[in-house]
This record gives structure tokens, sequence and C-alpha cells, in this order.
């Protein structure tokens, strides 16, 4: 039987059983989807993080998982690993050595919910009968797994030509199915184009990595005019919520905190805004009592918060995508109770 008759036989077997094809309504009893950070990381999603060299993208990588993991907010944001339970992180590119120098300037947690595996050589294919072995052991303990890091992706698969689309195509839809099996999240670390490209078209190689990527996180320098220890963190896509997030950062000593940028570079971002309105949002609706707009911003405005009419609509889209707010009939809108995913 050759793969094609396989694959044929497995997909007959799926629509023999009526889990294949579904009603549109059938997906009002999905979970809502789970936010690990932020409008920015959700559980079962695909990351391609991209930057240039000596951007310190693993350093912060480590950093925003140590601070996840020890409840401690990054970048001004608070996460939700207390309901992730464990990260894996593929550094295929640091020594031990390496590794234990980056450690030094964290707060890494000193607990086994942080792993690492850095054996040079060794395909993510090939580790993955592992790696389920792992996330059963785990299982058992009562911890799932969050996060799992590929660092870099080019060095966890044998590609042949980084620019072949049909090849990275066949990558991507082998790290959907690990974040399918898995439950996780998935950030693939990617090195940025020669020509230096923005938006989407930033990452080197293929663009299938862009365009089947859920959510793309774009590291960049400012330019020579600029501190060099300061870089744009900017989501150009994202297939959850699109909220022109764009920030300024400034590395030192394994620190990275967010700042204003400088002053002549211009840019326009609303993420972190409309996030803050959600967080008071959230708590104002809480009340169950139906809102028009109007009612929405007079709440806002006692609180100091006063942003415009355009960012709570943002802010109130973002809610109803994440299941936290349904529209009525008469133009209101009614905080919906959070109910656990299983």
């Amino acid at each position: 039987m050759t793969k094609a008759d396989e694959k044929r036989e497995e997909a007959e077997a799926l629509y023999r059983s009526g889990s294949l094809f579904h009603a549109v309504s059938f997906a009002k009893s999905a979970p809502n989807l789970e936010p690990i950070w932020g409008n920015w990381l959700f559980k079962q999603c695909i990351v391609e993080e991209v930057g240039e060299p000596g951007l310190s993208k693993t350093t912060l990588n480590f950093a925003f998982v140590s601070s996840l993991l020890n409840n401690q907010s990054f970048l001004g944001v608070n996460g939700k690993m207390a309901d992730v339970g464990w990260v894996l992180y593929l550094d295929l590119e640091s020594s031990h050595s390496l590794i234990k120098a980056r450690n030094n300037m964290l707060d890494v947690p000193d607990n086994d919910n942080f792993i690492y595996c850095n054996h040079f050589g060794v395909a993510l294919t090939d580790l993955e009968s592992c790696i389920d072995m792992e996330v059963e052991e785990k299982r058992k303990k009562g911890l799932s797994l969050g996060i799992l890091f590929v660092d870099p992706i080019r060095a966890a698969f044998r590609t042949r030509d980084e620019n072949d689309n049909a090849e990275a195509s066949i990558q991507m839809a082998y790290l959907r199915t690990l974040s399918q099996k898995w439950g996780c999240a998935i950030v693939i670390v990617h090195h940025s184009s020669k020509a230096e490209l923005s938006g989407t078209r930033k990452g080197s190689g293929a663009y299938a990595r862009a365009a089947l990527s859920d959510i793309i996180w774009n590291f960049e320098k400012l330019g020579e005019d600029y501190d060099p220890d300061m870089f744009k963190f900017h989501i150009p896509k994202s297939r959850y919520i699109q909220d022109d997030f764009c920030i300024c950062i400034r590395k030192g000593e394994g620190r990275f905190e967010v700042v204003d940028f400088p002053a002549g570079y211009k840019v326009y971002s609303s993420g972190t805004r409309i996030y803050s309105l959600q967080q008071a949002l959230d708590i104002i609706m809480q009340d169950e009592e139906p809102r028009e707009p109007h009612e929405m911003l007079a709440e806002l405005d006692k609180i100091g918060q006063r942003p415009s009419r355009a960012g709570l609509y943002k802010a109130i889209t973002a809610m109803i995508q994440l299941g936290a707010l349904q529209r009525t009939e008469y133009g209101h809108y009614v905080y919906v109770p959070p109910v656990q995913n299983y």
C-alpha cells in the first residue's frame, strides 16, 4: 500500500466517524482562545520570531520564559503561565557553558519546568518520540507542555534549500501537527533576510514560513543613528488579534524593558494600549450589566482611561474574539464569564 493509499484510507475513516465535516455552528462548542501572554501568544499557535544577529533573541526568550514561570510580568504584561506548566527550549546553537552564562544574568526558575535540549545534529523529527515521553512524564505530575521553542529553525530540520517553499510548507505542516498533538504554542526562531526587509517579508528564505505562521514577532534595529541596545518589537501579522503591536525595547545585562522610541523615530502603535483597555473593560463588565460603547467610555473615564472611540472598538472586538464579551440584539455588550477549557 502506498502512502497515498494510507492517507486516503485515513480520510475515509474520518468521514465514516462523522468527525471530518461540521456545520459552522459546531464551532460554538469549541474552547475559547487561550492566551499565554497578552494578545500575542496563545496555546496551539505557531509564532515565527525573526530578528537580525546580535539582537539577543535567545536571551530575550529565556528572560520571557523565566518571567512567566516566576509569575512575573514581561515587558509590562502579565502572562498566564500558571495554567501552562512547563517549557521546552530546543537551543540548537548554544553549548552548556553558553547557556550557563546566559542564565547567570537572568532570574531562571530553579525547577524542572524550564527544560532545554542542545543536542547538535539531531533533527526535530528524530526527537519527537523523546519529547512524547517527556510530555507523558510531566503529564503524570499534572503538567502540560505550554511552549516549545525551536531555535533556530534551520538547525531543527535537515533543510536542503532554505528558499524552497514546498520544503518549508512541509516543515510548517509538521510543526502544526506537533502543536495540536501536545497542545502547546511553538515559537520558531529565524534569522532575517540579507535584504533586511520588514513586515511579513523579514525572514530569510521561503515565504511559506511567514504565510503559514499564526503570529510573526519581528525584532528590528532602529538604525545606525540610534542606541544599539535599543530595538523595535513589531507584530506585522496575527491571525488571532491584530492590534498594531509595536514597542521599543532596551536591553542590558539580561534585562529587557519597554522604553519610548527616540525623538525623531516615527512609529504608530496601539497594541499595548488596546490590551490595557481590555483589562480595564474586563473588570468593569464583570457586573454583567449590558452596556453600550458610550457607557463603557464613561466608566473608563472614571478610572482615568480616555481612549478614542476607535481604540474602544478594537478592545471590544478583541474581547469578543476571546469570548469575554458578546453583543446583544439591542446593540449592547454583555460580559461572558470565563469557562475552564479542557
